[in-house]
Order: structure tokens, then sequence, then C-alpha cells
């Protein structure tokens, strides 16, 4: 069924122990399939976690505490889905209240990465602040 598939597949689940993820390898593989494109996305609100003091990546922003999360996803596919070709970081900033105080969390809301995998398939890193 899906050799002849030309839609999206959409795997809800974003942890590399995941045995969706582990699956989805042997798929590839099996049917030899070469994806042209993978997006590799993450929504997590830790709103919370800021205003209790969890750490800032001042420099990455959010992609420097949960990116890893989220490249290791596709990674696991097979060394043919590594970066050949960096390509840009898309961020946003975050506001959010604490104690009153409006505050400025530099790339905390959204981060995209965009790369060229070595297979030439384009991998997109997309992490959000979830609601």
């Amino acid at each position: 069924m899906l050799k002849n598939f030309k839609g999206k597949l959409v795997v809800n689940e974003n942890y590399i122990t995941s045995l969706v993820t582990k699956k989805i390898k042997e798929l590839i593989i099996d049917m030899d399939l070469a994806p042209h494109k993978v997006v590799s996305e993450m929504t997590k609100n830790r709103i919370n976690d800021f205003i209790n003091g969890r750490f800032l990546d001042n420099n990455l922003g959010a992609f420097g505490y949960e990116g890893s999360h989220i490249v290791t996803n596709v990674m696991v596919l097979g060394g043919q889905y590594f970066p050949r070709e960096i390509g840009d970081f898309f961020y946003k900033n975050l506001y959010i209240d604490i104690n009153g105080t409006r505050q400025h969390l530099p790339k905390q809301a959204m981060v995209e990465k965009h790369y060229r995998a070595v297979n030439g398939a384009l991998c997109y890193i997309l992490l959000w602040r979830g609601r």
C-alpha cells in the first residue's frame, strides 16, 4: 500500500526509543523508499518551566535544549539523512508575563532549521511553543 502512496505520512512520536520510529526506518529500507522531504516537528509548552527558572539557552534558543530530540528522529533513519548542506535558522521570540512583568525570551517561541541531506532529501526541523 505504501509503495504507491504519494501523500504525506505523519507519525505522532518524537523520541528515538519509539517503536514507531523503528518501524518507519524498517519500512523505508524494506520497501526501498526514498522520501524527498522529511519533517521532524515538536510542540512543547515550556512556559511554566521558564516561569520556574528552568535553563534557557540564550545562544541557540529552544533548539539548544530540544533540538537534539528532533534532529535525532531524522538521523536514526540512516546516514543518508545526515546533513550535506546546512540551510537557514529561523526563530521567533517569546513574550510572557512573570509576576506581572512582561519578559522577553529571545529565540524561545519557535525555531525552524532546514538542511539538505546526503541523499538529497530536504529536511525540516521544527520546534513550536505549544499552547
